[in-house]
């Protein structure tokens, strides 16, 4: 296959990425939108009892994270996709427990995998984190799919 270029993939991304009716879901760990991980705009919503666990990040994690590890984890297993990418180093321990096993580091910078019966786990950098490029996620395509 060709190299795909920056407007194929831009094309793609518009027509048929994540699209209701195709091959691909874009799931997130932690729902509630943010501009960094270090900005929290949801405290103002914590002084209701059954929200008060919005007072802060951490709270909102603790509360949140262990119920939608577990959605995530149950959807892959129901599901089995092909591939799963995880974005964001900074929750490898909780994206280990989704796939069920430890991230193994590969041949390329900062993108670690570990593969079940059905399903390859791949965990990269965010695409906003300023050490990814499209060259760093067009080896990360290649790299997956030379072991799919």
């Amino acid at each position: 296959h060709p190299e795909p270029t920056a407007s194929d993939v831009q094309k793609y991304q518009i027509e048929h990425f994540a699209q209701s009716n195709g091959n691909e879901a874009v799931l997130e760990l932690f729902p509630l939108p943010a501009k960094s991980l270090d900005q929290w705009i949801y405290a103002e919503y914590s002084g209701n009892l059954p929200l008060s666990f919005l007072a802060d990040k951490r709270g909102y994690r603790k509360h949140v994270g262990p119920a939608r590890q577990e959605a995530l984890r149950s959807r892959i297993a129901q599901h089995r996709p092909l591939v799963v990418v995880y974005y964001g180093l900074t929750y490898r321990r909780r994206y280990e427990k989704i796939a069920g096993a430890l991230f193994e580091p590969t041949d390329l910078a900062r993108v670690f995998v570990t593969k079940d019966a059905t399903t390859l786990h791949v965990l990269t950098l965010h695409p906003a984190d300023f050490r990814s490029s499209q060259h760093y996620f067009a080896s990360v395509g290649r790299f997956a799919r030379s072991i799919r």
